[in-house]
């Protein structure tokens, strides 16, 4: 229960909103050992632990074989073995990572909660950073009064799905009260707003002297999808199956060294198709940000990795 505390005080901070509390209870129904993580009452993950053992990692610099329970570590796919805890040295020696069954609990439901941050914010949080905000910048709050508060709930739901924090909530309120002179759209203004936000965005990417990694599409392909993102009137954003397809396998080959060595990039595309790809990528690669160019901060250093391109059949297609 003390790590469950200090998984959601963390969490709270990083997102900057209170994550609601977690409830632990027991389930007759689930096997021994089994534990399951619910959100709004949906299964977002689960697994089993072995309580008297430790659980080893192999990272990549481990050697030799350990005896034990083979199993995948349920956080990050991990090949993992539980071993006796008297062999929890010995497995540390030849370069295995090894965690006790609370950590491995506790890092898994830390992963979730943040995977699912944007189901976790609801109005009565949001009016919470409101009355906290209301403190320090009353005229901004105010300037926000005309926007609905569901409104302003979905925004900030729609940029938590993306992996933007809530950290800075005076900076992102002001560029959500100007947007909203214009529009009462939330999905128009979580775009209107994101190129104010990207410097927010990337910093979670590379470090202030570092360049960010990007991917971007060979400009062919961007064209095509622009033209049916333009004829696109019921805006969907859904892109032909087949052409999607291809798409995500390119960025999943280009993508595997980068992963392989933990290095983080962006996909940075036009802003008419950022949504569309945006729901491609969520499909293969959720943790990867899709930026259109004008979230990219002119000062910033980049370092393009690679270029999505596409067969002529799969443009002709």
């Amino acid at each position: 229960m003390g790590r469950i505390t200090g998984v959601r005080r963390q969490l709270s901070k990083e997102l900057g909103f209170v994550v609601p509390q977690v409830r632990v209870r027991d389930d007759i129904n689930l096997a021994p050992y089994v534990y399951r993580i619910l959100v709004n009452g949906v299964v977002v993950g689960e697994d089993t632990v072995s309580p008297d053992e430790m659980l080893a990692l192999d990272t990549g610099q481990a050697f030799g074989d350990l005896f034990g329970k083979k199993v995948k570590d349920p956080t990050f796919g991990l090949d993992a073995t539980w071993v006796d805890a008297g062999d929890a040295d010995a497995a540390t020696g030849a370069g295995y990572l090894v965690v006790d069954p609370g950590t491995v609990m506790a890092t898994h439901l830390n992963h979730l909660l943040g995977q699912n941050a944007s189901d976790l914010l609801g109005q009565d949080e949001v009016q919470a950073l409101l009355d906290g905000l209301k403190e320090r910048a009353a005229q901004l709050v105010a300037a926000l009064a005309p926007l609905p508060i569901t409104t302003l709930t979905q925004v900030l739901k729609g940029l938590l799905a993306e992996n933007v924090p809530l950290k800075e909530f005076r900076r992102i309120a002001g560029a959500i009260a100007v947007a909203a002179q214009r529009t009462q759209d939330a999905e128009e203004i979580i775009e209107t707003i994101r190129p104010e936000l990207g410097a927010l965005i990337i910093q979670k990417l590379c470090g202030v002297r570092e360049p960010l990694r990007v991917m971007t599409l060979e400009g062919q392909l961007e064209g095509l999808l622009g033209q049916a993102m333009r004829a696109d009137q019921s805006r969907r954003h859904v892109i032909e199956p087949d052409l999607g397809r291809r798409i995500v396998e390119a960025l999943q080959r280009a993508a595997e060294p980068l992963i392989a060595e933990a290095k983080p990039f962006a996909l940075v595309v036009q802003p008419t198709i950022r949504i569309a790809i945006r729901k491609l990528v969520r499909t293969c690669l959720p943790d990867t940000p899709v930026m259109s160019f004008f979230e990219v901060p002119e000062e910033k250093a980049v370092e393009v990795v690679a270029v999505i391109g596409a067969s002529q059949q799969a443009l002709a297609a």
